[in-house]
C-alpha cells in the first residue's frame, strides 16, 4: 500500500499523548513568541517607510490615472510615471535591504513586505506597459530620457523623500 501524504501517527498510549500534546503546545508557545517579537519590528517598517512609499505611490499612480480619465495624458506622460514608480521602487527596495540587515526578525518583516508589495508594483508596471501601447508608445525624446511631463516634478520630489526616509533612519 502506498500513500502520496503524510500521515500523522496517533499515540496509542496515554504516555505518547501526554508527550504529542506537550511538543505540540510548546511550539505553539514558540510560534506566538515568534511572532510577537517580529510584530513591533513590522510596525517600526510600516510606519517609517512602508506608509510613506504607499503616499507617494498613490500620488503618481492617482495624478497619471486622473490624466488618463481627463483624456490629457500622453504615452510619454504614462511612460515618465512608470519611471517615477521605478524609481520609487528601487529606492524602497534598497531602504529594505538595510532594514533587512539589521537581523532575523527584521529580515522577516522584509520579506512579508515584498509578499505583498511585489505582486502590485509588477502589475502597476504592466497595467502602464498597456496604457503607453494604447497611446500610441513613447516619443523619442522621453526614449532619449528627456522628460517633457510633468510626472518630471513627482520623480524629483519622491527621491528627495526616499532620500530623507534614508537619513532620518540613521539618525
Amino acid at each position: 500500500m502506498t500513500t502520496d501524504s503524510f500521515q500523522p501517527i496517533t499515540p496509542v498510549d496515554p504516555y505518547t499523548q501526554t508527550i504529542t500534546t506537550a511538543l505540540n503546545t510548546g511550539l505553539q508557545i514558540y510560534q506566538t513568541w515568534k511572532a510577537l517579537q517580529v510584530h513591533p519590528l513590522a510596525n517600526e517598517w510600516v510606519a517609517g517607510v512602508q506608509d510613506r512609499f504607499g503616499a507617494q505611490l498613490s500620488v503618481i499612480v492617482d495624478a497619471k490615472d486622473a490624466a488618463l480619465r481627463a483624456g490629457t495624458a500622453t504615452a510619454d506622460d504614462v511612460y515618465f510615471a512608470q519611471q517615477a514608480v521605478i524609481q520609487l521602487w528601487n529606492g524602497y527596495q534598497d531602504a529594505a535591504t538595510q532594514f533587512a540587515g539589521l537581523g532575523p526578525g527584521y529580515s522577516q518583516v522584509i520579506e512579508n513586505s515584498y509578499k505583498t508589495l511585489q505582486p502590485i508594483i509588477t502589475q502597476i508596471l504592466h497595467d502602464m506597459d498597456n496604457q503607453i501601447a494604447q497611446l500610441g508608445g513613447i516619443s523619442t525624446a522621453a526614449r532619449l530620457g528627456v522628460n517633457t511631463s510633468h510626472y518630471g516634478i513627482l520623480l524629483v520630489l519622491g527621491f528627495l523623500v526616499l532620500i530623507t526616509i534614508i537619513v532620518l533612519r540613521r539618525i
